[in-house]
């Protein structure tokens, strides 16, 4: 299309001659009002100038005009067409003013058949539309729109975003056709832009002319503007997106949608957000005013809707849009116009349409601001994940642990915050030491610090003997809920992560699936930050406790992923264990790589750690002697101070043994003489017994009173049954378990505030001070204490036995007394719940399995457990689904079908009963989980006549129908469900049957045991 330098020559030559034929407006007659018939529409006053250029005749003004017209008109003729060109008063932009300029317009000249808005614009350059400045866009109706998109005015749909609803008409036939005609002319023929331009006035000629291909510079979408106010000359060229040049200067025209609104667009990221979402390829801020005003709307792109935005294109620009409304013009012949009807009742449209248009903005307003509202109501509606509560950081177990006493560990914990502010180095650091060595405290310290600046984002803290907590199936739901909490825009991509996938179907995933749309995809999905953002961290306490320390590989490796991607959110991740094989079997590739930094409790610091438990003991002991008016002084003497210190850090330094001795001596609420407690102490600690047995035999002794208590053995399974439970009991839930007599335990049991956080209510948890307590008591290798060593594997026999007792003394059909087959779980209170399944019934029924496996299968009499599903299964079950966990039924069920068989017959029948049980929850689990009493209804009725379930608990049936015909006679081939959240594409078996391999939608491949 272009005319290359010799045209542009021959062109300009010929100036002279095509202004010549310009009549003045003195040298015209005025021409009657209801003779022009196209009223062509300006923003600005350099617009109006350019539309003056293209007029081939001025006209005078009008004599007439209706009162409430106060437009400023340039009259005149283009091409045998009578135009009106009217501007909108100065400083005055948008839909509004442009409106009022139409409106304003149709009262005087009654006879304009349709209009043109003609200006600027930014444009939206793409892959597709390869737009320049000084090109030219013309709206153009697409399959949805008019050609002209209101981007501001819409409406707010709940879960589906904001949806746009204004829109401009389409233009008239008598337009369109002629666009057809330029369109189909362009595609053989040079357009005659170039040729309307180089007939401009001379004075024009240099202020409208082309400002050079080298000032045309398009940045990159993220590159913002250096400098406000200014040209492009700090801008960096490398940020410059490189194009192929173009053969001539001459303006390219593009057809399409034009987003028009309120605002001016100067952010290259919204603008190509825009762009995409609503197909447009130009912004503008008026053609919507004038929805029922039959028009076409030509821009001149001045500039590309970003930051660099600048004046130096406009007047060109305006001339070029100028030049092609000259050249549309010119293809329509003047009585086909007149051809047209008058716009309907133009006043009363027209005035109604500035109403209309007023309210229309005042409502795109509200609905704006809703939809901000509601999308700020949906970012702040709290996630639903499985999570393990007591394992976050802001859990009130943690909250309530120990931290580091003031002025201790001074230095320790400023190497550790200089780590986490560092922006290079290690992103892991590993802190590892023996029992005792204050981890876990310093690591608490230390996210408290982190907490207060805002740079922790999640924490899991693993404790044995709390199950769920010492696993790591919720590892990830639980880092991610944080995360959602304090980083900002997590939560939303969390959302957009998840999809439709919920809560149960995440639990049951793999850990790198879990991985993936838990941490990393939201991660990747975050919007973009600052290039200085602060690193932040995430505390992973104990790792040693962890139960599935085959696990502990894949989830570091996982973590060091995102960690060393900086470009999302630089993340550090701060790691506490002892030293044992699985932690160092998981850390060592992390260490090889560079990725570890390992912080050795025991070996660094030393002198600083003794002295620190040298003033720990010190400000104690003076606290101590306040509190008891103990009148001697030095207590204790430094000699006796110097020998606690050496016990204290011999062979390693160990912070607990402090605490444990402070405790031993003084406990508010157990009055002790302190001074014979500490001559107990020392007198009971030897060179030889290492520093366990110095901290927990002499409590030990003192409780027990060994030799001399005819209770001692019901006292350390009472103790054993503290340490090993899945979930810390309280006293009363403890007792009711082992039925022992609470009143009895209870004048013992304060004396172990030593090593046992025991709270003043019966009611609420015992939970372990240290877990170095556990190893004491049930070390395999210490035969330096073998009237207190317990047996792990016989703990756990005596508490499954329990459990067995309990559940078979209360449970019963319709527990919570429903008596409504249709009841759901969400009906059952929490009050309901806690006076009908107690915590020690729930513990039984969750658990019972649990201490099965872990003692190793070691139950004396299998029948009983043959025994208690014959008598309450359908009862387990039932308190199952109140409580949630009935998948959890299924796979304690699994279990005990793969128990080696025992030679006693009861296991070989158990085996049936179990198979067959199994196959009954399968079917019936999604009906079972949401209304507990189908499990004596539809579960009965329905299943096979041959399953054992059904024919042992018949009597139990709700309601009580005789039979039901059509029962098939035995279960189908359906032995499992896959727990796969996606469509499943393909199934493969493994040669002994053992195995499945499933293939997903979403391209993944999952290996599951049948």
């Amino acid at each position: 299309m272009g005319t290359g330098p010799k045209r542009e020559h021959e062109l300009n030559a010929g100036d002279d001659h095509v202004s010549s034929k310009r009549r003045r407006a003195s040298d015209q007659p005025v021409i009657p009002n209801d003779q022009y018939t196209v009223g062509w529409i300006c923003a600005l006053p350099l617009e109006m100038a350019a539309a003056k250029g293209m007029l081939d005749e001025l006209h005078p003004d009008p004599l007439q005009r209706d009162p409430g017209d106060h437009n400023t008109y340039r009259l005149g003729e283009v091409c045998g067409h009578n135009v009106v060109v009217a501007c909108l008063p100065a400083g005055n932009f948008g839909v509004t003013s442009a409106a009022t300029v139409a409106t304003h317009m149709l009262r005087t000249f009654k006879s304009v058949r349709f209009g043109l808005m003609v200006g600027i614009g930014g444009g939206i350059p793409s892959a597709s539309h390869d737009i320049r400045l000084g090109d030219v866009v013309v709206s153009q109706p697409g399959a949805t729109n008019g050609g002209v998109i209101q981007y501001d005015r819409g409406k707010s749909l709940q879960e589906q975003g904001f949806e746009r609803t204004g829109m401009l008409n389409a233009p008239p036939r008598v337009l369109l056709s002629a666009l057809g005609r330029l369109q189909a002319d362009h595609l053989t023929e040079d357009s005659r832009i170039p040729e309307f331009m180089a007939a401009l006035p001379h004075k024009m000629k240099k202020r409208f002319s082309h400002p050079g291909a080298s000032n045309d510079c398009l940045y990159l979408a993220e590159y913002p503007h250096v400098i406000d106010n200014s040209s492009c000359q700090w801008c960096d060229p490398s940020q410059i997106v490189a194009r192929e040049d173009r053969d001539d200067s001459d303006p390219v025209i593009h057809y399409g949608s034009i987003a028009s609104g309120n605002q001016v667009i100067k952010d290259a990221t919204l603008r190509d957000q825009l762009g995409k979402e609503l197909g447009v390829i130009c912004f503008e801020m008026e053609a919507a005013g004038l929805q029922d005003f039959p028009s076409i709307v030509i821009r001149g792109i001045c500039d590309y809707s970003d930051s660099h935005k600048n004046k130096a294109w406009q007047f060109y620009a305006a001339t070029t849009a100028a030049a092609f409304a000259k050249e549309l013009l010119s293809v329509i012949p003047p009585s086909r116009v007149l051809q047209e009807n008058p716009i309907p009742e133009l006043v009363s449209i027209a005035s109604e349409q500035l109403d209309i248009t007023k309210r229309h903005l005042e409502l795109s307003s509200r609905q704006l601001v809703e939809h901000e509202r509601t999308n700020q109501i949906m970012e702040d509606r709290p996630m639903d994940l499985h999570c393990i509560h007591e394992a976050r950081y802001d859990s009130a177990d943690v909250g309530d642990s120990a931290r580091c006493e003031k002025n201790t560990r001074v230095r320790i914990q400023q190497v550790i915050r200089d780590w986490a502010d560092a922006a290079d180095g290690e992103p892991f650091l590993w802190l590892v030491g023996p029992a005792g060595t204050g981890k876990s405290t310093l690591v608490r310290s230390v996210a408290d610090s982190l907490h207060e600046v805002k740079k922790l984002v999640a924490g899991y803290f693993f404790k044995r003997g709390e199950q769920g907590r010492n696993d790591t199936n919720r590892l990830f739901s639980t880092l991610a809920m944080q995360m959602a909490d304090n980083v900002h825009g997590f939560k939303a991509s969390l959302r957009a992560s998840l999809g439709n996938i919920d809560k149960d179907s995440i639990d049951k995933m793999d850990l790198g699936f879990q991985f993936e749309k838990l941490l990393k995809v939201p991660l990747e999905k975050l919007p973009p930050l600052d290039s200085s953002q602060d690193s932040r961290v995430i505390v992973l306490d104990a790792l040693d406790e962890c139960e599935r320390p085959e696990n502990l590989n894949r989830i570091l490796a996982f973590i060091s992923e995102i960690c060393n991607n900086h470009k999302i959110l630089p993340l550090r991740v701060l790691l506490t264990s002892r030293p044992v094989p699985g932690v160092i079997d998981a850390l060592q590739p992390l260490m090889r790589d560079g990725t570890t930094r390992q912080l050795p409790l025991n070996r660094v610091f030393t002198e600083d750690t003794k002295t620190d438990i040298r003033s720990y003991l010190e400000t104690n002991f003076m606290r101590i002697r306040t509190k008891a008016k103990i009148r001697q002084d030095p207590w204790p003497t430094l000699a006796e101070i110097n020998h606690l210190v050496e016990l204290c850090t011999q062979p390693e330094p160990l912070f607990i043994y402090a605490a444990t001795l402070v405790r031993f001596v003084y406990d508010e609420k157990q009055l002790q003489n302190p001074k014979i407690q500490l001559r107990i102490w020392l007198k009971q600690c030897r060179d030889n017994e290492s520093q366990l047995h110095q901290m927990y035999n002499p409590i030990l002794e003192q409780i027990f009173a060994f030799g001399r208590n005819e209770d001692f053995d019901k006292q350390l399974q009472l103790l054993g049954s503290l340490v090993l439970s899945a979930k810390p009991l309280s006293l009363t839930s403890l007792t009711s378990l082992l039925a022992l007599d609470a009143d009895d335990v209870n004048w013992w049991l304060p004396g172990l505030r030593a090593v046992l956080d025991i709270p003043s209510d019966p009611s609420k948890p015992i939970r372990l001070l240290h877990k170095s307590f556990s190893d004491f008591l049930f070390s395999a290798d210490n035969t330096s204490h073998t009237h207190f060593q317990l047996d792990a594997s016989e703990t756990h026999r005596l508490l499954a036995e329990k459990c067995i007792e309990l559940m078979k003394k209360r449970l019963k059909r319709d527990i919570c007394c429903l008596h409504k087959l249709d009841a759901m779980v969400q009906d059952v209170s929490a009050d309901t719940m806690d006076r009908c399944i107690p915590f020690e019934l729930e513990y039984s029924c969750l658990y019972w399995v649990y201490h099965l496996r872990a003692g190793r299968n070691a139950l004396k009499d299998y029948d009983m457990i043959y025994a208690f599903l014959l008598q309450h299964f359908l009862h387990w079950l039932e308190v199952l689904s109140i409580l949630g966990q009935v998948s959890d039924g299924y796979g304690d069920l699994q279990y005990l079908i793969n128990i080696p068989k025992q030679p006693s017959g009861g296991p070989f029948w158990l085996n049936d009963f179990l198979e067959d049980a199994t196959s009954t929850i399968l079917s019936f689990a999604s009906i079972i989980e949401s209304t507990p009493l189908q499990a004596y209804a539809s579960l009965l009725l329905f299943s096979p006549a041959t399953s054992k379930v059904r024919q042992q608990f018949w009597n139990q049936r709700l309601p009580p129908l005789s039979h039901i015909e059509g029962i098939k006679s035995n279960w189908d081939a359906h032995l499992r469900t896959l727990d796969v959240s996606d469509a499943v594409t393909g199934l493969s078996f493994s040669s002994d049957g053992r195995f499945v391999a499933s293939a997903g939608s979403q391209r993944r491949l999952i290996l599951q045991a049948l």
